[in-house]
């Protein structure tokens, strides 16, 4: 056991040390020198555990508050990582520490590290600097396509300590951003240095508060975060407020649940929701330059943007926004050009370029049709009959959006134009095709124009795509019955409750499907995927020699599940229980591509978990189950071995919940003619669900009287057959 005074060059058992460069422990002064902050003035962190200790390499004066309360700081002079500040039988709780240090260039004051619980964690707190999103949030940069930010004052600033090296600012305190997402948390990252404005303004779901933007000097701060949202749509609107001539509002990255999803205010998710001026997000992926690719995923977020520069194998979202609505036709552009450097002749070759487009099957269902064609750009520059200009140029879109804005329509990158190709042929120039805007140029001009032979490959000229989606004549019917319009709705079975084991039986760590993978390994014959073989196979799973208690294993699933509950079987022989975890998380993941990297999400914890029998399972069911790709088993501590820790076999399941039978039954719609739009949404499509169907019934032979006596032996037996209820009686036993 350490005592104070002692160098303590590592952590203890059940502690684990965080060292002073951590992005979540803030300075009032940043004055470092190899690895301790000096003379820092203020040093303030937040920690959930139980226990604290603090390790300096030279002391004279500093204070320390825990919760408020003052503890001792030993001073030491001549020992460096000494141990100087022990605190002790915390409750289990998130506490707040500062400690005020000596101020100069006297270097009395060396902050080396911190001490916690091996099972604690750092808490962020605002002001802190977050150069990546925690366990449990997920990061949007703010260059995304979902951010509406309004106001002709917002600009963009470079540098590569920004999150993905930009952030947008303004210093006009009209301007404001928008967005809506869905979760139950939020945090806002933004840039402070000395051109940042104190104060901003943001609304959730409608309702105003003032937050602080300005803390310390550094990149991408926590500046404002809420949690305990319910888990549904959120509005959120940033207002400029603090904005002044010279100080501005400004906006880096912001942070949701890892299971959310941030929209744009104008978007739907469903078709028959579109109205002009919506939008609706799709997913384009081409894999061979100068070819056409695949449209898929309408209305769900697949993956991130499609920058506007494109690239000639773009694999990325995208926004379709509704145009025009006429004679049952939907109109729709894209926001970009979704792809670059392919030709006119490579998309004519599909009949893309011509009028009549390509029919696509881009939204899985039978009741609209769907096409695929180039927007006309006009002959010339007086022809301004055509849909760049109409829609692009010269529309508001209902008052939804500014005339030719880029920041709606992405035509434009820094100061790069990107032309998209149009159906239109140049005027006198047959082998020609009209870009709008003409690509290469400079300059936020969306009337400007230009051409290229059809055959032209250019990183500047790309394919921006219109999609008509029609909905053509549909045969839905409601059956008139008592004044009463009425649909048939088909019941379903009972649906017992049960798990199903959701892992393979794997062979290696690829095959037969999915990825097996941990931390470390002892040696080939305990690689990870032996734990998911279903075989009691000696020691099964074994970690890297030396990695004692600590490690993680899981498994990465071809796509994503719900996982709700959990085993794991302890080793076949007796003197292997030991070295079975002890203490774990179970933890998931949807952007993780090796199990070390990515978003973690803990899904369930344990603690002093002992094994005393062989092959025996023991069975975790996770509360609050949810979708993920990844899923791990962390431990933190074994049952006593040091060398490595070792798994019999780990098992996930996937739960189906008892759902109750459903009778089939006759449904009211309306009693008077329902519209066409309920026709199409709730009419009964397929009549044949109203054939009349073989059905076998039985009658009690009696004396057909109102008592309903069974007459005895030698009786005449006789019984109706009411055919208002019974059509077509095809035969007739009796017995």
């Amino acid at each position: 056991m350490a005592t104070i005074g002692q160098a303590l060059t590592a952590p203890e058992a059940g502690w684990q040390r965080i060292e002073d460069t951590d992005s979540r422990i803030q300075y009032g002064t940043s004055n470092v020198s190899g690895d301790v902050h000096y003379n820092a003035g203020t040093i303030k962190f937040s920690f959930y555990g139980t226990k604290l200790r603090l390790i300096y390499d030279n002391n004279s004066a500093d204070t320390i508050k825990v919760d408020g309360v003052s503890y001792a700081i030993t001073p030491s002079t001549s020992v460096k990582k000494a141990l100087v500040c022990e605190v002790l039988n915390l409750p289990l709780q998130e506490h707040v520490v500062e400690i005020k240090t000596t101020t100069g260039l006297d270097w009395l004051s060396q902050f080396n590290a911190i001490d916690i619980d091996s099972t604690g964690y750092l808490v962020i707190s605002i002001g802190a600097l977050l150069p990546a999103p925690e366990s449990g949030w997920k990061r949007y940069d703010n260059s995304n396509s979902a951010i509406q930010f309004i106001g002709s004052g917002w600009a963009i600033d470079t540098n590569s300590g920004y999150y993905q090296g930009s952030a947008k600012f303004t210093k006009t305190p009209t301007d404001s951003l928008k967005f809506s997402f869905i979760g139950t948390k939020l945090r806002i990252i933004s840039i402070n240095d000395v051109w940042s404005a104190l104060t901003a303004t943001i609304k959730i779901d409608g309702v105003a508060q003032v937050y602080t933007q300005y803390h310390n000097n550094g990149n991408q701060v926590l500046v404002f975060e809420k949690t305990g949202l319910s888990q549904s749509h959120h509005t959120i609107e940033i207002i400029a407020s603090g904005a002044t001539s010279t100080l501005n509002v400004n906006l880096d990255a912001i942070d949701i649940d890892s299971t959310g999803r941030i929209y744009h205010p104008d978007e739907v998710t469903k078709i028959e929701d579109l109205t002009i001026g919506k939008r609706i997000r799709c997913h384009y992926q081409s894999t061979i330059s100068g070819t056409v690719g695949i449209f898929s995923d309408m209305g769900r977020e697949a993956s991130d943007f499609i920058p506007v520069a494109s690239s000639a194998t773009p694999n990325g979202d995208f926004y379709f926004i509704m145009v025009e609505d006429w004679n049952r036709q939907k109109r729709l552009i894209a926001d970009r050009n979704i792809q670059s450097s392919i030709s006119w002749d490579a998309l004519n070759s599909l009949g893309i370029a011509s009028g009549s487009g390509l029919p696509i099957d881009i939204l899985n269902d039978n009741d609209n049709l769907t096409t695929i064609r180039l927007p006309t750009g006009g002959a010339s520059a007086t022809d301004k009959d055509n849909e760049w200009d109409k829609y692009i140029v010269d529309s508001t879109l209902n008052g939804t959006i500014t005339r030719g804005d880029n920041n709606v329509w992405n035509y434009m990158s820094g100061s790069t134009r990107f032309g998209s190709w149009t159906s239109s042929t140049e005027s006198g120039k047959s082998g020609e095709k009209i870009l709008r805007p003409n690509p290469g140029g400079s300059g936020t001009d969306p009337t400007a124009r230009g051409n290229s032979l059809t055959n032209s490959v250019y990183p500047y000229n790309g394919f921006r795509p219109v999609l008509l989606i029609d909905s053509p004549l549909l045969n839905k019917s409601f059956i008139l019955f008592n004044g009463e319009y009425k649909k048939w709705v088909e019941g379903r079975p009972t649906i017992e409750e049960s798990f199903s084991l959701a892992t393979p039986k794997m062979t290696s760590n690829i095959t037969p499907s999915g990825i097996a993978f941990s931390e470390s390994y002892f040696n080939v014959n305990f690689e990870p995927w032996k734990v998911f073989n279903q075989i009691d196979d000696g020691e099964g799973y074994a970690s890297g020699n030396g990695s004692g208690g600590k490690g993680f294993l899981g498994y990465q699933f071809p796509s994503a599940v719900v996982i709700a509950k959990y085993v794991i079987r302890s080793m076949t022989g007796s003197n292997h229980l030991d070295k079975m975890p002890k203490d774990w998380y179970f933890e998931g993941s949807n952007d993780s591509t090796n199990g070390t990297d990515g978003t973690w999400v803990v899904l369930d914890s344990r603690t002093s978990q002992i094994w005393t029998t062989i092959t025996t399972d023991k069975e975790y069911i996770i509360s609050n189950p949810q979708s993920f790709k990844t899923y791990r088993l962390r431990w933190t501590a074994n049952n006593g071995v040091a060398t490595y820790t070792d798994i019999n076999e780990l098992m996930m399941y996937s739960y189906t919940p008892y759902t109750p039978s459903i009778p089939s039954s006759w449904k009211s719609i309306s009693t008077t003619l329902p519209s066409v739009d309920t026709f199409k949404s709730e009419g009964i499509s397929d009549l044949s669900i109203l054939d009349r169907k073989p059905t076998t019934f039985t009658f009690p032979m009696d004396n057909d009287g109102v008592s309903g006596t069974v007459l005895g032996r030698g009786k005449v037996f006789k019984e109706k057959v009411d055919l208002k209820r019974f059509f077509d009686v095809n035969s007739l036993s009796v017995k």
